[in-house]
């Protein structure tokens, strides 16, 4: 019934205000280990919310906090 009216389930609505506050998070430096990041955003599986950052942005969340943003993008393109 959540998915007629919301499109997703309730943990895909919850990610997808999760990932990008991981997002957000890393690019800032806000963050120095992503194994601390994710389960400070509710992931309760790191090597889970690795896979699902790459799959939503296109490179791994340790890519960016290691390289920055801008090293990550170029590399990606």
């Amino acid at each position: 019934m959540f998915r007629t009216y919301r499109g997703d389930s309730p943990v895909g609505i919850l990610r997808s205000y999760r990932l990008p506050a991981a997002h957000g998070a890393i690019k800032a430096g806000r963050t120095e280990s992503i194994t601390d990041l994710a389960p400070s955003l509710r992931f309760s599986n790191p090597s889970r919310f690795s896979v699902l950052y790459k799959a939503a942005y296109g490179y791994g969340a340790s890519r960016v906090s290691a390289a920055g943003v801008a090293g990550a993008d170029a590399k990606r393109s």
